[in-house]
């Protein structure tokens, strides 16, 4: 195996010489407009006169944590629903225009996202508006929908060791919560789904309040506003989206704090899961932005602490992973590592823990922190240059944060995190009741 050289890499940019190119950059990219519909919906756009394309987005405060007991993978089922409308193929319509469609369900959210050229936007937001008055929630659309999920779920689950392992570190993460049942619902629970079912979660959830249009594109914001009044203005008002319901509070985050799965797959794998708070307002975010450069540092590129010592020196790790999965009630910093070999993953574990123990035993170097900003900096930059990427944020820091400004200073808050909040989340994630660790046990039986 190759080892990376560190010393070979070039010195990072010192952060005070990089902060005000990055501001900039960061200012053009996110020039956010705003407006509301009579109805309440939400109009976010960012013009980008450089390309025909357009990307429209519709984000809806509906997603995982609020289905109940007994009909998990409700709203993942109302997403493919959504897809169902009278008398035309939603698919085949979009295509026409020559733009393509998707969606995905979150904890939090659920998002129904396009592509086309700028000017089929008044088409798209036609069949938007027929799709959200008027969906097709009928028996035999329900069941063939729930097949094509059942086997959605037997692929990336059932047969997956992966899946399977990644269920589990969600279910131990948050217990007896939402956050913690499958996004695709139990067979058991999707057998049970009824077409009454999606047709109270639509009527509860889908409705303007709690919706945000975000499109990133060469249009104005008033051309985009008056398209959205007159296509989307019949609406549901619904529910003060302020208000929160059928949304439990979490409760204690820890069943056990080291759990095994042991299954048929080729290689082991461990995962360390630091328990952090959610999205709730800003007070949090210096934590979170705190949380997401300690990742960078472990795990982010081959000159980070855990690639550089677990896959290129001692060569126990075949790859290491570190993600911040943010939340509205609650976060979790990911630290997901496959093992070189079958059987226990625990010297892995245990050489995580201890890169966490040294990390809160020793402040980072100003050398290090700045090159973990300007790495965490550059790549947000390069996904705002994505219209598709600039509308799904706008769109989902509104429903995070109490407003997009809000939302965006929150993002840009890593740039005030010193070494010492570095060294205080790593000693906050090794503190009792703060984290979790699932072990995949690799078999051959």
């Amino acid at each position: 195996m190759i080892k990376s050289d560190p010393l070979s890499r070039p010195e990072p940019i010192p952060l005070a010489e990089l902060a005000p190119r990055l501001a900039g950059e960061f200012g053009k990219s996110i020039a956010v407009c705003r407006s509301q519909l009579d109805n309440g919906l939400r109009i976010l756009s960012v013009k980008s006169p450089s390309s025909p394309i357009l990307a429209t987005q519709i984000h809806v405060a509906a997603g995982n944590r609020d289905v109940v007991k007994g009909l998990t993978g409700l709203a993942h089922c109302v997403e493919h629903m959504m897809f169902k409308t009278p008398n035309m193929d939603y698919d085949q319509e979009v295509e026409s225009l020559g733009g393509a469609c998707n969606a995905y369900t979150m904890q939090d959210t659920t998002s129904y996202v396009c592509e086309s050229l700028a000017v089929a936007l008044p088409e798209i937001l036609e069949l938007e508006s027929t799709r959200f008055i008027d969906p097709l929630i009928e028996e035999d659309a329900l069941a063939s929908e729930l097949e094509v999920i059942l086997e959605e779920r037997l692929q990336s689950v059932e047969n997956s060791p992966t899946g399977l392992f990644s269920e589990r570190m969600f279910a131990e993460a948050f217990p007896d919560h939402p956050y913690g049942w499958s996004i695709l619902g139990s067979p058991e629970d999707l057998r049970q789904t009824r077409p009454e079912h999606c047709r109270e979660f639509i009527r509860e959830f889908y409705t303007a309040k709690r919706m945000v249009l975000a499109v990133a594109g060469p249009l104005d914001h008033s051309e985009i506003h008056a398209l959205a009044e007159r296509h989307l203005g019949k609406l549901s008002v619904g529910t003060d989206p302020n208000r929160r319901f059928n949304r439990p509070a979490l409760g204690p985050r820890i069943a056990k704090s080291e759990i095994t799965l042991r299954t048929k797959a080729e290689l082991s794998a461990t995962a360390f899961l630091g328990l952090l708070p959610g999205t709730q307002d800003l007070a949090t975010a210096r934590d979170l932005a705190a949380a997401e450069l300690l990742g960078v540092i472990l795990g982010w590129g081959d000159s980070s602490r855990l690639i550089q010592k677990l896959v290129f020196e001692e060569q126990i790790a075949l790859d290491v992973e570190v993600g911040l999965q943010d939340y509205e009630l609650g976060s979790l910093l990911l630290i997901d590592a496959r093992s070189t070999e079958p059987g226990s993953p625990a010297p892995l574990r245990r050489r995580i823990r201890e890169e966490i123990e040294l990390l809160a035993h020793q402040t980072v170097s100003i050398h290090e922190l700045e090159k973990a900003k300007t790495i965490l900096a550059t790549d947000y930059i390069r996904l705002l240059k994505s219209s598709s990427n600039r509308a799904e944020l706008m769109g989902t820091i509104e429903l995070a944060y109490p407003s997009t400004a809000g939302g965006f200073l929150a993002r840009e808050c890593f740039f005030d995190i010193q070494p010492q909040d570095i060294q205080g989340m790593a000693r906050n994630l090794l503190a009792q009741n703060s984290s979790v660790v699932v072990d995949l046990e690799a078999t051959n039986g």
